[in-house]
């Protein structure tokens, strides 16, 4: 006879079933973690995972997933600033060296060559857009989840088009001229369109961590869907 379910149940140690349990549950997820800034229980999705490195140094682990030691932080400059390195070394009990400008520097850093990743995956998958006819041929048809249009592109920025887009939150701003049109082979490009939906969401957690402020700076909020991108950005390949 095949044993009931809460037969196999019974013969589970407690830990065991507690976890299986807490698995089956409908809705169940990973358990919050404690920002090693503010010291306040949030859902990874929301938070970055800084790992110990050699000497001392916090590394940003932008995946997730990285082997070592780590805590989490709030991508905020002042959770960053109360995160390094007082914070996690508390959290790790360990010696931190890292200074919270040298940690912000890591995290934008980390999250450039991101971007750069995910603009060379959403070529790949031909779900690109390149320069402005292009882009603007994907407004038109309403194909466009998001556009990065480079820091010095003026003149785009001000098309009228460009405009829209950023009124509507379709937007983001990064890299130059020069290193867009490197990432699609050409000598400068002003404005990309992405049209996967799960890329772009990516890019917008990892084009707010790019573009983060320095807590010197008093930046009290970083790009909007930074926090809850996270997941989208830990879960999709570079290659």
């Amino acid at each position: 006879m095949t044993p009931s379910n809460s037969s196999s149940s019974a013969a589970l140690p407690a830990p065991r079933a507690a976890r299986r349990d807490a698995a089956l549950r409908v809705g169940a997820g990973p358990r919050p973690r404690s920002c090693a800034g503010c010291r306040e229980e949030a859902p990874r999705a929301q938070l970055l995972r800084l790992v110990l490195g050699p000497e001392g140094a916090l590394l940003p682990d932008l995946a997730g997933g990285g082997f070592g030691r780590g805590v989490w932080v709030h991508p905020s400059p002042r959770c960053l600033a109360l995160a390094a390195p007082r914070g996690a070394a508390k959290s790790l009990r360990a010696e931190v060296v890292t200074r919270p400008e040298q940690l912000t520097e890591a995290i934008r850093s980390a999250a450039s060559r991101r971007v750069a990743g995910l603009l060379a995956s959403a070529r790949r998958s031909r779900s690109l857009a390149v320069g402005s006819s292009a882009v603007a041929e994907a407004l038109a048809q309403e194909r466009v989840a998001v556009l990065v249009v480079g820091t010095d592109a003026r003149a785009a920025a001000e098309a009228p088009t460009i405009e829209r887009a950023v009124a509507a939150g379709l937007a983001l701003s990064w890299g130059s001229v020069e290193s867009l049109g490197h990432l699609c082979g050409r000598p400068a490009v002003a404005v990309l369109a992405v049209t996967d939906e799960k890329i772009a969401a990516a890019l917008r957690g990892a084009v707010g961590l790019a573009n983060l402020q320095g807590y010197e700076a008093r930046a009290a909020v970083v790009e909007p869907h930074a926090g809850t991108a996270l997941r989208e950005v830990a879960s999709l390949e570079d290659g």
